[in-house]
């Protein structure tokens, strides 16, 4: 038997979400229908309850569904006029912000470089934009908030605003580079999922790669959280 990937189970979920809300009769099933356009790409649960959707869809990127099963519309409505320019793969929430990666290179004027951080309002982190320079240089499929709020980040890329990075890297929650995660050689291809341990000390990589700091690691890798290094 196949087994479920990860964007299949993200699908499994918001079709449950959205069958429990209509039965409930509390959620426009219409309108959201229409938000869901594309591909969802990511789904995550906020501390306030709210849910956040991702994906490649043409109106808005992100559509947020109030704890009350409705539609948060100045949230969607704000993320639809954000001049994002392609679409989001990754998503993660850490105290009601989101930290989002994917194709995207602009957010309105904002050059961002395939990630950008957003307040609990929508509202784009200017100090995450100016750490984060140029960003990465190619796209990105996966963040991870560690348990000290620092961010894993998986993805096509080579670098991070001009630091090594070879389709991973680190970040500080304000944006700048964490010089002291040592990848060295890193992975051959780009990662596509993550997770973390229940004790938040390793993380369990998965995608078409065949190796990791030039050791044979096909499709699977752990890693080590406090060095960056494979974990014994």
């Amino acid at each position: 038997m196949k087994p479920i990937n990860k964007l299949e189970i993200s699908i499994i979920t918001i079709f449950v979400l959205i069958a429990s809300f209509v039965v409930q009769g509390s959620l426009d099933n219409e309108s959201l229908s229409e938000l869901l356009d594309g591909e969802i790409k990511k789904v995550v649960t906020q501390q306030n309850k709210q849910i956040v959707i991702a994906g490649s869809f043409s109106k808005s990127k992100l559509i947020r569904i109030n704890s009350d099963r409705t539609i948060d519309w100045e949230f969607t409505e704000k993320m639809a006029q954000s001049g994002m320019n392609s679409e989001i793969r990754a998503l993660a929430n850490q105290e009601n912000q989101l930290i989002i990666g994917g194709e995207f290179t602009h957010i309105g004027q904002s050059l961002v470089g395939y990630i950008a951080k957003l307040d609990a309002e929508g509202n784009l982190d200017t100090n995450f934009v100016k750490n984060s320079g140029v960003g990465f240089d190619d796209r990105v499929n996966e963040i991870i908030v560690q348990p000290d709020g620092k961010y894993v980040i998986l993805g096509d890329f080579t670098s991070y605003n001009g630091e090594k990075a070879p389709h991973i890297a680190r970040l500080f929650p304000d944006g700048k580079f964490d010089s002291s995660f040592q990848v060295d050689s890193g992975f051959d291809q780009a990662p596509h999922f993550a997770k973390l341990s229940h004790d938040g000390k390793i993380l369990y990589v998965s995608g078409p790669f065949r190796s990791y700091q030039n050791k044979n690691m096909p499709y699977l890798a752990k890693i080590s959280l406090d060095s960056g290094r494979l974990h014994q």
